[in-house]
């Protein structure tokens, strides 16, 4: 079945409807670009007709909503979108179209990171996986296949306990020959076996270039009751036949962000505990407050002391969720009055700091883009890294060094409320900006692989402020997958195509007026 999945994809297809040039077609598990690699474009061929004929001499039969089943059992196989790979969603969604043309159905689910982690550890749930490792030595084919390492195709002995049979102990010899070699023509010699082995036995599903979908994994069955349809064609595009609803999602985040205060709080909690001492005895037993016995058992009635640990725990959580943090016992004072009195001067720098590193994100997100400026990108780029590395404490005693003795700029020993604030705004914004920034970075990286940039240029729009000419030639990658539909899965060079995708051509003026 999985060598009937290999030759169902289409991945020029893939390739040409959702990425760029920078994205070409993959020709084997590694990158031409890595030692070791093979071209092993001869065993990748899409072949419709041979998938359909594997698929019957297993025993797969089409039934009457196309999608095939054997022994009561529908090939209905499910696999989550990997959501730090740009376009992997659509990828996905692509080759589900071209499964279901030789009868098999697959469920692309949403990459939520807590059930895509356990799900993907069970087979039965999960019989495809979506990985990449971005390493150019041949000891990442074993990193990435090998049962002690990641382990993406689950082998008995591996990450999941779930797998009880399945195991390619010459698969793994191959993998460990790689490591144990001593000669570098021998140790890509194994490479390249290894490599030839993982497609023959149609283990990955290869499209674009460090991009590679793990098939079926052996031994595992297809999944029933699964849904047959994830997206449905239709003249205009793909229309998604079940929209995320951002109000269950900002309620799941709210959910987790409850736990999590829940999780921390009762970690707190007994990790106090089990410290050795007695807090309310160190406050009051000391001989200088003078307290009497009687006295200091009273003030362990009133902090709850003496009672039972699992009654000390819920007395505290419902009196934190009625707004009721207790008593300081260095303070003496209610813990709610302590927060309100110091809240002003805390957000009197945190507000600042957070606003300012919120703007040095963007200003280094946006200059890393510049055009023409390779060398700038580069030193932007590693800036956060640099402010993520330094400690707060040490960047706030460079700033006095700098401001106060290097440049005397400094207000001096008795500054004002807001000249007061310039250096710890500083010091504080510098290292929550950089991972802000590097989210920004990443978040442009993957928009700018994105079918609606790649193909703006090629429809005639502006790339770096210089105004290119209309396509002429095929369609553009932004408009294959509209092209590709509404000419039911035709070839999209015809005219009426290139018209609906290229932009209008204003008419000349009439000198008389006229349009």
């Amino acid at each position: 079945m999985r060598q009937a999945l290999l030759h169902a994809t289409n991945a020029r297809q893939v390739v040409e409807t959702l990425f760029s040039a920078n994205y070409p077609q993959a020709t084997s598990v590694l990158a031409s670009s890595a030692a070791g690699y093979v071209n092993l474009s001869d065993k990748l061929t899409f072949d419709q007709a041979k998938a359909r004929q594997l698929l019957d001499d297993a025993g797969w039969k089409p039934a009457a909503d196309g999608i095939r089943s054997k022994d009561g059992q529908r090939l209905a196989l499910t696999v989550y979108e990997s959501l730090p790979q740009p376009q992997n969603k659509e990828v996905l969604q692509l080759i589900a179209q071209q499964w279901r043309q030789v009868g098999v159905a697959l469920t692309v689910k949403a990459g939520d990171a807590g059930s895509r982690t356990l799900d993907n550890l069970d087979p039965q749930k999960t019989p495809l996986t979506v990985s990449e490792v971005g390493r150019a030595d041949p000891d990442v084919v074993k990193s990435m296949f090998f049962p002690n390492n990641r382990d993406a195709l689950l082998q008995k002995g591996g990450s999941s306990d779930k797998v009880q049979r399945f195991r390619d102990d010459k698969l793994n010899d191959l993998l460990t020959g790689i490591s144990a070699a001593v000669e570098p023509q021998q140790r890509l010699q194994l490479t390249g076996d290894a490599q030839r082995y993982l497609i023959d036995n149609a283990y990955v599903i290869l499209f674009s270039k460090s991009r590679r979908c793990s098939p079926a994994r052996r031994g595992s069955k297809a999944s029933a009751s699964r849904p047959s349809v994830v997206r449905r064609s239709t003249a205009r595009g793909w229309t998604s036949t079940k929209r995320p609803v951002m109000s269950a999602y900002l309620l799941r985040r709210f959910g987790q962000g409850l736990l999590v205060l829940w999780a921390a709080f009762t970690l707190t909690f007994f990790l106090l505990q089990v410290l050795p001492g007695d807090a309310v005895l160190i406050k009051f037993q000391n001989p200088d407050l003078g307290l009497s016995p009687a006295q200091i058992a009273e003030m362990r009635l009133a902090y709850g002391a003496d009672s039972p640990l699992w009654r000390q725990y819920l007395h505290t959580l419902l009196a934190m969720l009625h707004g009721d943090f207790g008593y300081s016992l260095q303070a003496g004072l209610a813990v709610s009055s302590l927060i309100a009195s110091n809240l002003p001067d805390t957000l009197s720098l945190a507000l600042p700091a957070f606003l300012l590193a919120v703007a040095l994100a963007f200003a280094l997100a946006f200059a890393s883009r510049l055009p023409g400026l390779r060398w700038l990108s580069n030193f932007l780029q590693s800036l956060p890294v640099l402010f993520i590395s330094l400690p707060t404490f040490w960047l706030g005693i460079a700033l006095i060094q700098l401001f106060s003795f290097q440049f005397a700029l400094d207000p001096g020993n008795q500054p004002g409320p807001l000249e007061g604030l310039i250096l710890p705004v500083i010091a504080v914004a510098l290292p929550i900006s950089a991972p802000l920034a590097q989210i920004l970075m990443r978040s442009m990286d993957q928009v700018a692989v994105q079918p609606f940039v790649a193909g703006r240029p090629r429809q005639g729009h502006e790339r770096n402020g210089r105004p290119l000419a209309p396509c002429d030639g095929e369609c553009p990658a932004a408009g294959a997958e509209y092209c590709r539909a509404a000419a039911r899965r035709t070839d999209c060079r015809g005219a009426d195509h290139r018209d609906r995708l290229r932009p209008q051509r204003p008419r000349p003026a009439d000198p008389a007026g006229g349009q």
